[in-house]
């Protein structure tokens, strides 16, 4: 007659040995591995603390170790897989789940932990289907200012830190911009009429931003200024900009062209600090109308 197994022998029975078998990624994984056998083992312990004297050596602290486990192998693997996409070229394939499942040594789950983090930061594309798998892109800046603006928005003295920031940063935007051979391209904006309206303004204003950073060719200072411009798009704006403003603005948007194409650094300085002061004004404005307006409560 089969005798019956004692619990001690249910508890230390080897991967394989019940009647549940574990796999990572279709491939047996081993008995320190077996996520089911440690779930199994905190379940019976916490219902019967007898049962954690039956435990194999070191097994007490499983639960919390395969935690920090888990997210270690996570961390890891959102650092390789972001290298390899970045060195691919965008829309490579990277490979297939059961594939870098092997090439990490990491189950199922935790390969997309790692790859929705990934998915987040704009280096990564999981596509699903007959030709699904693992595909390299390219963050988009928009995705990133837009972040970085709300985060400005959210952090205290905001607004002072942009500008200081922008006073530092202005003369290098200058002299790198002038020192391109696309500068004639401002003759556009060299020969702006007055007179437009409000929505054209503000057009014509992001161009200008726009080509005026790219002829920088320094994309460190295109992310940093695209993301203080994201910060003034989330102000909202309680307070329509007067025509005679918006008029101000443009005239020196005119003669900050014009310095920038005769090659006078120390002019086209001058004006674009100007131009920042006034319109971080604006905005602080802006800012503190709006505390005023959350401040007062609702009838």
């Amino acid at each position: 007659m089969a005798r019956r197994s004692t619990q001690r022998e249910k508890l230390q029975r080897p991967h394989g040995a019940g009647d549940r078998s574990a796999t990572r990624c279709g491939n047996p994984i081993s008995f320190e591995d077996d996520h089911f056998y440690r779930r199994t083992i905190m379940t019976r312990t916490t219902a019967n603390p007898l049962a954690s004297a039956m435990l194999p050596e070191g097994k007490e602290v499983v639960s919390k170790t395969s935690r920090e486990n888990a997210k270690s192998t996570a961390d890891r693997i959102v650092q390789e897989l972001r290298t390899m996409a970045l060195a691919a070229a965008e829309g490579a394939y990277l490979g297939g789940e059961e594939a870098l499942c092997d090439r990490f040594a990491a189950s199922a789950p935790t390969l997309r932990q790692a790859a929705r983090l990934l998915e987040h930061e704009g280096v990564l594309k999981v596509k699903r289907g007959v030709r699904g798998g693992y595909y390299a892109v390219r963050p988009q800046i928009e995705t990133i200012t837009s972040i970085g603006g709300t985060y400005l928005r959210s952090a205290p003295h905001s607004m002072q830190d942009i500008a200081m920031v922008m006073r530092a940063l202005t003369p290098l935007i200058v002299q790198l911009a002038i020192g391109s051979e696309r500068i004639g391209e401002f003759a556009e904006f060299a020969a702006e009429a007055p007179g437009i309206p409000q929505m054209d303004y503000f057009e014509q204003e992001s161009r200008f931003i726009r080509l005026l950073l790219e002829l920088t060719g320094n994309s460190a200072l295109q992310l940093m200024h695209a993301i203080f411009f994201q910060f003034g798009r989330t102000v909202p704006q309680h307070r329509t900009a007067s025509s005679e403003a918006v008029e101000s603005l443009r005239q020196l948007r005119v003669s900050m062209a014009r310095a920038l194409i005769e090659g006078d650094r120390a002019k086209a300085t001058e004006i674009a600090l100007e131009r920042h002061r006034r319109i971080a004004a604006g905005i602080a404005r802006n800012l503190a109308e709006d505390a005023v307006t959350r401040s007062i409560p609702a009838d």
